[in-house]
């Protein structure tokens, strides 16, 4: 098993190293090449991809319904840690989601658009 790793290290290298430390910058310059730059894509092409693929996922994209925000503070675990929001998961499901939106859009100075 070990030959093998050592014979795809060298080709994936190009050549055996002759040291230690060369054959730290040889994998270096390989993942600087592999992952340090951006990727090449052909924007229109990913584009049509990622249309195919959210096409065929069934995602609602519907306003929320008072069903829907009863099933999903339903699965809130209390006790857990606030999101980004800062709105613990107690209040959450205790309270009506529509005063409590409203405060934080209100404490924030965020104008809902019309």
């Amino acid at each position: 098993m070990q030959r093998v790793s050592w014979r795809l290290i060298n080709s994936i290298t190009g050549c055996k190293g002759k040291s230690k430390d060369e054959r730290i910058k040889k994998w270096y310059t390989h993942f600087y090449n592999l992952l340090g730059k951006d990727p090449k894509v052909d924007s229109e092409t990913e584009n049509e991809e990622l249309a195919k693929i959210l096409d065929s996922l069934q995602i609602e994209d519907e306003g929320f319904t008072k069903q829907k925000i009863e099933r999903a503070s339903s699965n809130l675990k209390e006790g857990k840690q606030t999101g980004p929001d800062n709105i613990p998961p107690e209040i959450l499901k205790r309270c009506d989601l529509d005063d409590i939106i409203l405060d934080k859009l209100q404490n924030d100075k965020v104008k809902p658009e019309q």
